[in-house]
């Protein structure tokens, strides 16, 4: 996670991000292995994976595993343990601001207003094949009301560092 923080906070860009993560449990994934999927079907936010050359079957057994809800704290970036000097939102403070402003629109107003002009950057709880060396991430980015986007990648350690080597569902409002 330090490895992809870092590089994002390094590329030029004139926006101002607060990083923030999610639980891996908001992941859907389907075993296309034991699952039959009609072509015209559309499942919003899962991943769909098949036993190849990236993973066994084991493996999506096991991603699946780490996806199931589980009673521990959420998953929050510990800014301690990130090497780069980087802004980074407690969940509990953007539900917070959620909670009392339901509307979009106002959300973003009051969220400008107590953090400033800044987008958030979201990064998923880190799952992993069984032996470590490939995860998948759900990035995301939120600037305002219509104004984000995001994917899943799947990232694999070469050379002792984090690289996509596939990435998919890709969305933009």
């Amino acid at each position: 996670m330090n490895q992809l923080i870092k590089d994002d906070s390094q590329k030029k860009s004139d926006l101002n991000y607060l990083y923030k993560s999610s639980s891996a449990t908001n992941f859907q994934i389907v075993n296309l292995d034991k699952e039959k999927i009609d072509d015209n079907a559309l499942i919003f936010n899962s991943l769909e994976l098949k036993s190849d050359t990236l993973f066994s079957a084991q493996d999506i057994e096991y991603l699946i595993s780490q996806t199931i809800p589980y009673n521990s704290q959420e998953f929050d970036l510990d800014p301690e343990k990130i090497h780069t000097k980087t802004a980074v939102i407690k969940n509990e403070d953007l539900n917070e601001i959620k909670e009392n402003y339901p509307n979009a629109k106002e959300y973003w107003r009051r969220f400008n207003l107590k953090f400033g002009e800044k987008c958030i950057r979201n990064y998923s709880e880190p799952i992993f094949n069984l032996k470590k060396n490939i995860c998948i991430i759900r990035i995301s980015e939120s600037c305002g009301p219509l104004w984000g986007g995001g994917s899943t990648g799947i990232f694999k350690k070469l050379k002792g560092r984090w690289v996509e080597i596939k990435s998919q569902n890709h969305w933009v409002n």
